[in-house]
């Protein structure tokens, strides 16, 4: 009888502003394109009710608040988003933003070296894995992910083997793209 595989995966990772911004555009652009709609159809709404009335005159002085404020509006949450998560990545050490990520093929779950901390994560606790281009997103729950960047991932070999491993532990909740 073969033993089964247990392959071993380690990434060795250097916590970076674009990556995580990248993330969470990513995981707010529909959020992002709701409030846009909204803003359109509030735009829309207002020009229809001052060409009604006859008062273009009024709607061309006041088309300004109608499209700046809101640009301004979902402008200043993405610089808010970006400033915060630039905030966070400042008060770190150089240690603590070097993070290994310890892929087992037949663990109950992963092991995260970050800076002098060491943490297991069981895959129970992972409710989701979304695969993109550039990163692995491991939602742990409604306010934390875990952001794994494919840039550290030495080869094609070790893509495929990460969505071997997490399509095996996590089955379903797995959003994966096709090799």
């Amino acid at each position: 009888m073969t033993e089964p595989l247990n392959r071993t995966l380690q990434i060795d990772a250097t916590i970076e502003l674009g990556d995580y911004f990248r993330a969470y555009l990513d995981a707010s652009k529909i959020r992002l394109v709701i409030g846009c709609l909204v803003v359109v159809s509030f735009i829309a709404a207002l020009s229809y009710f001052f060409v009604l009335i006859g008062e273009p005159r009024i709607l061309l002085q006041l088309s300004p608040l109608f499209v700046g404020l809101p640009l301004v509006a979902i402008a200043g949450q993405l610089l808010r988003v970006h400033a915060s998560y630039r905030k966070y990545l400042a008060d770190l050490t150089d240690t603590e933003k070097q993070v290994s990520y310890i892929f087992r093929e037949q663990a109950n779950g992963f092991d995260i070296v970050n800076g002098k901390n060491f943490g297991h994560l069981s895959w129970d606790t992972v409710r989701e894995v979304i695969e993109r281009s550039r990163y692995f997103r491991l939602v742990l729950n409604r306010y934390e992910s875990l952001i794994v960047s494919k840039k550290f991932l030495r080869s094609q070999d070790d893509t495929l083997l990460i969505r071997h491993i997490i399509r095996s532990h996590v089955g379903d909740r797995a959003r994966l793209l096709r090799n």
